[in-house]
């Protein structure tokens, strides 16, 4: 499972994928999680799952926030207030959307399917009437 939360700081796979969504061309989402948080932990399914569905035209990236210190400047940009909390990146890694304040592990995946509907999915863009 590509977001089974581990009990410890996983720093270095979240340096690798966020720098992989940032420098790729496809829209992210980006996850900002705590291994120590319940919610986060019962949503983990949900998100592979739809990483799986969309990962042809979407990139998902996680990010532990356990070290605060080092993840300060994308919590910052990206105003992070609480986890898990997902964010909407452009091609240019600029945030597009991201979810409210968690109330709880239905809220967090309505907010997740929101943000997916927002994404651009070239397979579902109209082509152009003849």
């Amino acid at each position: 499972m590509f977001f089974d939360l581990p009990d410890k700081d996983s720093s270095g796979r979240d340096e690798r994928g966020l720098c992989e969504a940032l420098g790729d061309t496809k829209q992210s989402v980006v996850y900002f999680y705590s291994s120590k948080c319940l919610l986060c932990r019962s949503v983990a399914p949900t998100v592979d799952q739809e990483r799986e569905r969309c990962s042809s035209w979407l990139n998902f990236a996680s990010v532990c926030t356990d070290d605060q210190a080092k993840w300060a400047p994308e919590m910052i940009n990206y105003e992070i207030e609480s986890v898990p909390c997902f964010v909407l990146l452009d091609k240019q890694g600029n945030a597009v959307a991201k979810s409210g304040r968690p109330g709880g592990k239905s809220h967090l995946t309505t907010s997740l399917q929101a943000l997916l509907r927002l994404a651009t999915n070239p397979r579902q863009q109209q082509k152009p009437q003849q």
